[in-house]
Parts: C-alpha cells; structure tokens; sequence
C-alpha cells in the first residue's frame, strides 16, 4: 500500500512543524506559533473602523503577509471586494439569515443590527424561548424572552400562539 503525502503550500517562515516529526504541543508552543498569533494586534489603521470586521474574522495576516510579504501596515487583496460586497448586500443576507433561522426554529432577533450585535448574539430555539416565557408567566403583550425588544406575540409567541398553544 503506498501512503498518500499531503503537501500544502506554506510560506517557509510561517511553517509550524510537521506532525510526522513533532508534537501538536511543541509546534503551538512554539515561537513562529507565538509569531503570527500576534500578527492580528498588528491590523491595518483602516481596520478598527471597519464596520465589517466582525465578519471578516480578521483573518487577514495570513493575507496581508501573501499580498505584501509583510503584516505591517498593510491591507489584504480581497479588503475592498469585502466593503463592496457587505456594503451592498449585508440589509440582504441579515433578512435572509434571520427567515432562515426561524424557518429551523431559531429565535433570532429579526431586528437590524450592527454586525458586532449580530455576531455576538447566539441563536436559542423558539421553543426554549416560549418555555421561558411560560415559566415567567409572560403575557402576550409582554417583552419576548429572546431580547428583540418586541412583544412576544409580534416575535417568538407568533408559533405558539398560532398553533393554540397557552402560555399560563
């Protein structure tokens, strides 16, 4: 049987290791590790400004390093196409995800939101949230449990209350 070597490229002085010859433990301990992990306090001065960021994951050393060959005061290639295309479509693609979510029985907050408010905020089942609203005895015209702010009749409460479900 001949064994099958998987061989990705990485620039010679972001390689970690390899896995045949180390150990996980020393290759994450280690200083090129340390290195690039660091990189990432080292954004661009535009960065911190990005409404987007929150999206991008600020995954950008690892490109800024591929575009510049430096992590340094330096911008990824596909920042802008990010600008562009959030600027354009993200109204869009929080609509979609917030139906989408609800279709599967999420409690999103249907909201707009910034992206660092949408990021941060996890997604519970309906269901959990109308168990909450019966234990706390909430009313129909009361807040919705999940923190959209809406009366729970208007949010989370529409299934519950279409199906005849009671919440007292």
């Amino acid at each position: 049987m001949t064994a099958i070597r998987a061989i990705l490229f990485v620039q010679e002085d972001q390689l970690l290791g390899s896995v045949h010859t180390e150990s996980l433990s020393d290759m994450v301990g280690g200083d090129r590790f340390r290195d690039f992990s660091q990189a990432k306090a080292h954004l661009h001065p535009d960065c911190p400004e990005f409404c987007w960021l929150p999206l991008c994951y600020e995954e950008c050393p690892r490109y800024r390093i591929t575009n510049t060959g430096t992590v340094e005061n330096s911008l990824p290639y596909f920042c802008s196409s990010l600008r562009q295309f959030f600027g354009d479509n993200y109204t869009k693609l929080e609509q979609l995800a917030v139906q989408t979510g609800r279709t599967i029985g999420l409690a999103i907050p249907p909201d707009s939101m910034s992206t660092a408010e949408r990021t941060r905020t996890g997604a519970v089942s309906i269901a959990a949230v109308q168990g909450q609203a019966r234990k706390d005895a909430v009313g129909t015209n009361g807040p919705c449990r999940c923190g959209s702010g809406r009366k729970f009749k208007r949010c989370c409460g529409v299934t519950a209350l279409s199906s005849g479900d009671t919440l007292g």
